[in-house]
């Protein structure tokens, strides 16, 4: 069998929908011969021309002494070619994921990258080895007369067939891009990179999802023990404070119940998050945003939806109010039904968006319903009882509780309870990095606040722009030089959640609600924050896993300095250990 690297798939790794087509993989490259070498899941950066930064990333790294090396990207779900729209990836439930092409276009950028990053390596022979990249397409059967773009080599593609003689499927590929003027890689250009690879394995801070859940699940039994209480309970509302695992308890939920056949609905308020359980859902499951799974709603009843324009004065109310009547009419009009109704982040939805939302249950009284909340994160709905009236009408009862934050470090954690007002303990244990909390007077001190501290975390650190998130009180595009677009001390500033090398992810706080990084920045914080200026920072800390910067206004409200200055000291050796 092939060494692998790792040598095995965490069982949590190998339970989430979304990671099902690399697990296939993984699994039939084990089968290769002793002399492959299968590095899986990895990150680089390198140093490119004119002081820019390249990254990148493969879901496998294959090396051969005698054949070369190659990097593979895995595609999962069918694949089919639409000239006008390239090559749609659509996920097991049948939805359109994202093109496909690129996953071409992002392992040839890896082999390149790849290269780069090996020449600079000590030990490492210049003279030519023989090096390709391939895209696993493990779902998808394409035929021989199978119209393709003229980029790509039919060789390189590795779809279903191919998977039967995986060792016959490798050696083609290497084949296909080999020269006369190759020498083999050899042992020890083998070894450099084994070390150069299986290095950013091991020093990866494993702050994945997939690592996340591995994490909570070797932790806690607390999980297990509710997840057996609501095999048992049709309805349950869940507590939880932030990093506690509400998430992936409602991912699970949902998806255990479309194994015994329900057609279940699993959705949230945020847009990001929405997309987010869109990728780690079972078959049965629909998950999305409540706010566009009801457009979709009103255009498949022939309504229309009169979407007021952004940051109108009627656009909250619209939202809040206007789309949820719409909704259930559009929902009278149609024959969907769902047998279960999970809800993350339950506390986001006003009683509006709850009427609707529950008008979508196959039997209102007895079809499954699942709420998970946490009242210290209550941004959007901080005068609004829908959330407490329909758990008093439908669920009924005391919460089931999550009082343990796995996401942040002692440190981070430490800063959190103190904004917070629920009762909660640090899940995770362990020295913790020193949150920073700087106050600034202008403008112009905060941009060099953040500035600085993107460069100490880049240089002294090591962290990946894509691990750093600038999390924002009010709308960055209204904030200057923290605009999407903008650059910022060398630093491009971007809207994406997928940066590109040298750019940085801004985006507000209340949008990054139920999502997290490796380190975060907290800016543009003062008594002008919406609904209040203590919750939107107990939010934007909690996103934070490993690292945490907190810049505020030094005009801000004196009790929250009180309270932020006494929680970042340093902790003390009992706390930290």
């Amino acid at each position: 069998m092939a060494i692998m690297y790792p040598p095995e798939l965490s069982p949590v790794f190998r339970a989430i929908p979304g990671r099902r087509a690399e697990v296939f993989v993984y699994d039939r490259l084990r089968q290769l011969p002793d002399d492959y070498h299968i590095i899986h899941s990895v990150r680089w950066e390198v140093d490119a021309s004119h002081g820019r930064t390249e990254r990148g990333e493969a879901d496998f790294i294959l090396a051969h002494p005698q054949l070369g090396w190659l990097v593979m990207e895995v595609k999962g779900g069918l694949v089919k070619y639409v000239p006008e729209e390239g090559l749609l990836s659509h996920s097991p439930s049948g939805t359109v994921r994202d093109k496909a092409k690129c996953a071409w276009d992002q392992s040839e950028n890896a082999m390149h990258t790849l290269t780069t990053a090996l020449h600079s390596r000590s030990g490492w022979r210049h003279s030519r080895v023989n090096r390709t990249h391939v895209v696993a397409l493990p779902d998808t059967k394409l035929t021989p007369d199978a119209e393709l773009p003229s980029m790509f080599e039919r060789t390189l593609l590795l779809d279903a067939p191919t998977w039967d003689d995986p060792q016959a499927s490798i050696e083609r590929a290497f084949a296909a891009s080999a020269s006369e003027e190759d020498e083999p890689l050899g042992e020890d250009r083998l070894q450099v990179l084994l070390k150069y690879a299986t290095g950013l394995l091991e020093t990866q801070p494993g702050f994945s999802w997939a690592m996340h859940l591995w994490y909570v699940d070797r932790l806690s039994e607390q999980q297990v023990a509710l997840l057996d209480t609501l095999s048992a309970w049709p309805r349950a509302k869940i507590a939880g404070c932030a990093g506690s695992g509400k998430t992936l308890l409602a991912i699970r939920k949902a998806n255990s119940l479309a194994a015994e056949g329900k057609s279940v609905l699993l959705t949230c308020f945020n847009k990001r998050l929405g997309e987010h359980l869109a990728e780690h859902v079972e078959p049965g499951v629909t998950a999305t945003h409540l706010h566009g799974y009801a457009l979709q709603l009103l255009k498949a009843a022939g309504l229309e939806p009169n979407v007021p324009e952004r940051r109108s004065d009627g656009e909250n109310r619209y939202y809040r109010h206007v789309l949820p009547a719409l909704m259930i009419e559009a929902i009278k009009r149609l024959p969907l039904r769902f047998d279960a109704l999970v809800v993350d982040e339950g506390q986001d939805f006003g009683v509006y968006e709850w009427y609707a939302m529950t008008e979508l249950l196959r039997d209102f009284k007895r079809s499954h319903l699942y709420v998970f909340y946490d009242g210290d994160q209550d941004l959007f709905t901080p005068n609004d009882s829908g959330l407490n009236s329909v758990a008093r009408e439908l669920i009924g009862g005391y919460p089931l509780r999550l009082r343990h934050n796995y996401r942040s470090t002692p440190a981070i954690h430490r800063v959190a309870a103190a904004l917070g007002s629920e009762p909660s303990t640090a899940g995770k244990s362990g020295p913790s990095v020193p949150v920073i909390y700087a106050e600034y007077g202008g403008r112009n001190e905060l941009h060099k606040l953040v500035a600085d501290t993107l460069h100490a975390w880049r240089a002294e650190d090591g962290l990946r722009f894509d691990e750093v998130l600038i999390l924002t009180g009010r709308s960055p595009g209204r904030e200057g030089r923290l605009a999407p677009g903008t650059e910022l001390a060398g630093y491009t500033l971007t809207d994406a959640d997928d940066p590109r090398p040298s750019e940085v992810t801004v985006a507000t706080i209340q949008s990054y609600k139920g999502l997290e990084r490796r380190a975060v920045i907290l800016a543009y914080l003062d008594d002008s924050v919406k609904p209040d200026l203590r919750t939107v920072l107990h939010v934007g800390c909690t996103r934070a896993q490993e690292r945490l910067a907190i810049f505020c206004d030094k005009a801000m409200d004196a009790e929250i300095r009180g309270l932020l200055t006494a929680a970042v000291e340093p902790l003390d050796s009992d706390s930290a250990g």
